[in-house]
């Protein structure tokens, strides 16, 4: 069973908040998963970008095959919802790092809700058979983790958020992820067209507004 772990903050200081995630993981949750890997947002994003990051702090951590009668630790301070995932990897991140350390480059990571009006089937259709192709194609990343959320999972604790799907993109150099020209294919001519493409993609399956995404660092603890 995997499980998505998240922990959200609002006013904290950026290393003081990485610290104390890494350090829960490892004396609370490692030994309740096979593997453990922790997104957190302990990059300052720019101040001008095209993709919306937000500023308020964030930690996913990705518990794989967790056995259903661990026990789990008390919450932590914004402790956000544990939910269970169906995952597929279209782009696996080859690992050439040391475990614990931070994976070279920049993530992007995003969480959002289906669009109103669609049924189930047609939300993974356009998301999986569309959506998943177009960002191959389009962004020059070099891990990509999709996450569709089959439900809450109250073990863990009592509050959880709502969210369909939960997408997690590594990028390395950073500037692949942060310069617009190299996110949407490379050179200006292509740019825009390519933005546009995916803003209509975009729109067609998930609720715009209900988009969040923050700039990443990659753990992989266990």
């Amino acid at each position: 069973m995997r499980i998505l772990y998240l922990i959200r903050r609002d006013n904290s200081n950026r290393d003081l908040f990485r610290n104390d995630i890494l350090d829960f993981v490892k004396e609370s949750l490692i030994q309740l998963a096979d593997e453990v890997v922790v997104a957190l947002s302990d990059i300052l994003p720019p101040g001008i970008s095209i993709i919306p990051f937000r500023k308020d702090l964030i930690a996913l951590i990705t518990l794989e095959n967790v056995k259903p009668e661990v026990i789990w630790p008390e919450p932590p301070e914004g402790f956000a919802g544990a939910f269970i995932s169906e995952v597929a990897i279209p782009v696996i991140h080859k690992q050439e790092w040391k475990l614990g350390e931070k994976s070279p480059g920049a993530g992007l990571l995003t969480l959002f809700r289906q669009r109103k009006g669609l049924t189930e089937s047609e939300f993974l259709q356009r998301w999986y058979e569309g959506h998943t192709p177009l960002t191959l194609e389009v962004h020059p990343n070099v891990g990509y983790v999709r996450n569709r959320v089959i439900a809450d999972y109250p073990n863990a604790g009592s509050y959880a958020e709502n969210w369909d799907g939960i997408v997690e993109e590594q990028y390395n150099p950073p500037k692949d992820l942060l310069s617009p020209i190299r996110f949407f294919g490379g050179g200006i001519l292509r740019m825009l067209p390519t933005m546009l493409q995916v803003y209509r993609d975009v729109k067609g399956f998930i609720d715009y507004q209900s988009i969040h995404t923050w700039l990443t660092s990659e753990y992989r603890i266990k």
